[in-house]
């Protein structure tokens, strides 16, 4: 039989005015004044209401106006079934005439003390303060030895919040504020446990960040000082992820206790200078998938900088089985000298390049190219064809074209793109948005892959599977 529960706290008194407003008519029936009586009833008979219907429907009331929308967070009387809460996301909108800070707290105190396993925290208030201020965990204790993940989102930390979760296994801080001396490394010692740690996001006057747990096995940061330092002590540290970090070795320390561990190494929107970058990834010598997602490219020559181009890149790395390079719209790449014998899968976002050296990587399994074209002129279908041959042995091709045009090799570059691509023997090609036709497609490519047996092809929103029989002819396998 399940108990139920009463939490409870009671609220300073707030005094109200209500004010009442009566809707006359005239004679002819027409409204004088219009209410809105749900948004005008007082405070006190809406909390009265709440407190009287199922748990489960209290906060759905907060759609019904403005005015309701945070009042079911400040209910005096809290019933709960069962005496334990596994999970609790506290999201609230508070008013900050009210005494938001200490009812976020006791919400928090209220959910360890239920041995609640995971607990996310996002608290805003209404009438935000000029200026902006954070919901505020100073002096707060985290204690609990149940709580597995602890999620904090847009919070002010100070040195006075103090972990003492023993099995916790993963903490996630988004957009947190440090005040007062704040230490990384005295906030998460009380969590020794720790396996997965994501902070997306500290302030430039946060100079070093030291992890100092040993367990940790997956770590990513956002971090905005370049002139930061990474201690990690952790000698099973196998994934990491970097962002918003100028990736050289002079100006950035990174220091991990032992890199041999790490095995899949992340850099969303970094900036990627020529030099810096291979000593960096191969400081990793296990890893085996490297993502560079959004990056900024910056070249240096004489002294000069040029943004958004680099003449080469080179990637060298004798373990490295999944590899994916996605540009930012703006950034240029003339060659990517890939140098990885056991590569398996390989993924390119970006403006025209070359890949020589590619065909070495005779392990190479499949191949997605997003192809981002401005113009298809003869320069862009003779770089198409570059790019089919050096992918070529790889055993599955796709092909993506982010354009409203279709790719179809035009009759008159015949000579140009001679001779024909006779290896390539499955290609999938995805057009986003195709006004063309399926045989005005397999026409432009007949000639170019002789050797093609089957074609994945899908125009717009319409997929087909089409495989080709004798003396070119194509059959349509399946919808």
């Amino acid at each position: 039989m399940s108990q139920r529960r009463r939490f409870m706290w009671r609220n300073p008194k707030e005094s109200y005015i209500h004010k009442i407003t009566i809707t006359e008519t005239t004679e002819g029936g027409q409204d004088i004044a219009c209410v809105d009586r749900i948004s005008n009833l007082p405070v006190d008979i809406i909390r009265q209401f709440l407190f009287r219907i199922p748990p489960k429907d209290i906060a759905r009331t907060s759609v019904l106006s403005k005015k309701w929308l945070s009042i079911w967070a400040s209910l005096s009387d809290i019933y709960l079934e069962n005496g334990e809460i596994g999970m609790l996301f506290l999201r609230m909108t508070v008013d900050k005439r009210s005494s938001w800070e200490l009812l976020g707290k006791r919400w928090i105190d209220f959910a360890l003390k239920n041995k609640a396993k995971t607990l996310h925290l996002d608290i805003k208030a209404l009438n935000y303060e000029k200026p902006f201020r954070l919901f505020s965990l100073s002096g707060f204790a985290f204690s609990s030895a149940i709580l597995v993940v602890l999620s904090i989102k847009e919070c002010e930390i100070s040195s006075s919040v103090s972990f003492m979760l023993p099995n916790l296994r993963s903490l996630f801080l988004h957009t947190i504020m440090t005040v007062d001396g704040f230490v990384f490394a005295d906030f998460i010692a009380g969590c020794p446990r720790i396996e997965e740690l994501v902070v997306d996001y500290f302030p430039e006057e946060l100079d070093i960040i030291l992890v100092p747990n040993p367990n940790l096995k997956y770590l990513m940061v956002k971090y905005d000082a370049l002139g930061g330092k990474l201690q990690v002590e952790s000698k099973k540290l196998e994934s990491l992820v970097f962002s918003y970090l100028r990736v050289e070795v002079d100006e950035y320390a990174f220091e991990i206790a032992s890199t041999s561990t790490v095995k899949n190494l992340t850099l969303p929107k970094v900036y990627v200078l020529e030099r810096t970058l291979s000593p960096f990834i191969n400081r990793f010598p296990l890893l085996e998938n490297l993502v560079i997602d959004g990056c900024c490219l910056d070249f240096f020559s004489g002294g000069v900088g040029i943004d958004n181009y680099l003449p080469r890149l080179f990637i060298s790395h004798k373990n490295l089985a999944n590899f994916v390079l996605k540009l930012n719209t703006t950034d240029s790449i003339d060659e990517i000298i890939i140098h990885a014998p056991n590569l398996k899968s390989f993924e390119y976002c970006g403006q025209l390049t070359s890949f020589p050296g590619i065909w070495a990587s005779r392990q190479l399994e499949f191949v997605k190219l997003h192809l981002r074209p401005k113009v298809l002129n003869t320069r862009w279908y003779i770089w198409v064809r570059k790019i089919l041959e050096s992918f070529a042995h790889a055993k599955h091709l796709c092909l993506i074209c982010q354009s409203e045009q279709d790719i179809i090799f035009p009759d008159e570059l015949t000579e140009t793109l001679l001779p024909a691509i006779n290896n390539i023997k499955n290609l999938e090609l995805q057009i986003e948005s195709s006004t063309g036709s399926t045989k005005k497609i397999l026409d432009g490519f007949i000639w170019i892959l002789p050797g093609l047996k089957t074609l994945s092809l899908t125009l717009g929103s319409v997929s087909k599977i089409i495989e080709v029989l004798v003396n070119s002819t194509w059959l349509l396998s399946s919808p």
